[in-house]
């Protein structure tokens, strides 16, 4: 994972999945905890599309659970706001 938001995530790597292929991603926030969600493929980028991102892939998230949704907006949030103040 190189980025991170409570819509979706982008993957690095290789080969990059094709548009519209779904995923099931686990992963832990800071809080310990992990989360699995579901998630679908909505652009390709094999280098040139976007400059200076590894080539992967934007995928959504679908159906988040709410509370699951809460902690994704407040570790983005926690992390956003501790690298204005740096």
């Amino acid at each position: 994972m190189f980025n991170l938001s409570a819509l979706g995530t982008y993957l690095v790597g290789d080969p990059i999945p094709r548009v519209g292929e779904c995923f099931r991603l686990s992963f832990c926030l800071p809080d310990a905890e992990s989360l699995t969600v579901d998630a679908v493929v909505m652009w390709q980028n094999d280098g040139p599309l976007t400059p200076g991102l590894p080539p992967g892939c934007g995928l959504r998230f679908l159906a988040l659970a709410a509370r699951d949704l809460d902690r994704l907006h407040t570790f983005v949030k926690a992390y956003t706001t501790h690298l204005s103040y740096s």
